[in-house]
This record gives C-alpha cells, structure tokens and sequence, in this order.
C-alpha cells in the first residue's frame, strides 16, 4: 500500500480524477484528497453536502453525489481546492449510487441521458 488518509468520516465511496480522490464521506461531505504524492496524501478541501453523501460519479468536471435523503448533488470540481455545490435535484428514492448504466450530463443544467 502506497499511502493511506483517514476521513473526518466512515468514506463510503470513492473517485479518482488527475492527482486527486474524491471520497463521499456520510455527513461530512464530499472530501477531496490530493494523492499526487501517495506517501504524502492528504485532505485539501470538502464540499459539506446538506444531507449524507453516499456515493459518488466524476464526470466532465463536476462530481456527482448521491446524497442519501436529499437527492444529487452536483459538485464543480474544475478547481479540486474549492469544490462547489452547483446544482441538485431531487430524486423520487433515496440514492445511494449514481448507476453506471446512465450518462451523465455534460453540464448541471442538463438532464442526464439514460442509454
């Protein structure tokens, strides 16, 4: 093992975009973690989502966060230091994943395409 972090939080699921990991962490949010250098990996910055952040999709610079009991989050991850919430919707049942089978959308004010 390369290196390890230890979240404020549980860490439920995780991402990785450039040097960076992106752990949804329950209550506490979205953190971001820069692993550019694995022995030397840390928390940079967090995105405190309104409920429990469950899972997590990265995709055209945005994180996408199922945030269990308030819908998808969206998340502007284009600078990893300042992660912002840009956009939700709520979602008819509670999320947990974001399914792999759906498209994501190119931006948070476009809908998601299902293939």
């Amino acid at each position: 093992m390369a290196g390890t972090v230890d979240t404020p939080g549980p860490g439920a699921r995780r991402g990785r975009h450039g040097g960076y990991a992106y752990v949804a962490d329950y209550g506490l949010g979205l953190q971001v973690i820069d692993v550019t250098d694995p022995q030397g990996a840390q928390i940079v910055a967090n995105a405190n989502t309104p409920g429990t952040a469950y899972g997590v999709t990265l995709a055209g610079g945005y994180a996408y966060v199922a945030d269990y009991g308030l819908g998808l989050q969206v998340i502007d991850i284009a600078d990893p230091l300042t992660p912002l919430i840009v956009g939700a919707a709520d979602t008819p049942a509670t999320p947990r994943t974001w399914p792999s089978r759906t498209r994501l959308p190119a931006s948070p004010t476009a809908p998601p395409a299902s293939r």
